[in-house]
């Protein structure tokens, strides 16, 4: 009439794993308990549930509670072991473009080149979200000091995943100046008298 007794401590098999660590949810999913009896030598394992809860406030996270109990050769049925994997997401999403890539210096009449480097954009990836969303950070325009078609513009970017984890800011600037000095258009000579 004895009940066999599990012999894995309660919480032995609890796991706390990143979202993007194949091989620790694997090895999370291959742990089993184990249980002793007074008199049956071999003992039924049996999964009494399985159960995966999405994280309320992450896409990428969930914990998976996994519940066994045992019985001997007499019906005696132990009491129920659980295990609890968790799986989180707590890594940013990295930036991919490199630091200074972006930035250019430009003449003020480039107006394609402008235009070209106000279309640039840095990208990122992440350990588990496919899409990141791009943040515009700010923007600010500060006016050359001493000349009043020159100014320098920096942008800059950070993004998050679907658990909101933030990168570092990604930062551009466009530089515009004139060094170009006036170019005379009346013809050498045709003035003179």
């Amino acid at each position: 009439n004895t009940a066999p007794v599990i012999s894995t401590l309660a919480g032995a098999l609890d796991v706390t794993v990143e979202c993007s660590d194949e091989a620790g949810i694997s090895n999370a999913l291959l742990l089993i308990p184990t249980a002793t009896d007074n008199c049956s030598e071999v003992l039924t394992m049996n999964l009494v549930g399985d159960v995966t809860t999405p994280a309320a406030t992450c896409e990428n996270g969930y914990v998976r509670v996994r519940t066994w109990n045992f019985t001997d050769d007499c019906g005696n049925v132990s009491e129920n072991f659980v295990q609890t994997i968790t799986v989180i997401d707590n890594t940013a999403p990295v930036i991919s473009t490199i630091a200074g890539s972006l930035d250019v210096t430009l003449e003020c009449s480039d107006a394609a080149g402008i235009a070209d480097a106000l279309a640039l954009v840095p990208t990122a990836t992440d350990n588990c979200s496919e899409v990141v969303n791009m943040n515009l950070v700010s923007d600010v325009t500060t006016p050359d000091a001493t000349c009043i078609n020159g100014y320098v513009r920096v942008r800059t970017w950070n993004f998050t995943d679907d658990c909101d984890n933030i990168s570092e800011n990604f930062v551009q600037t466009i530089t515009v100046i004139d060094n170009t000095a006036p170019v005379i258009s009346t013809i050498a000579g045709s003035l003179d008298v």
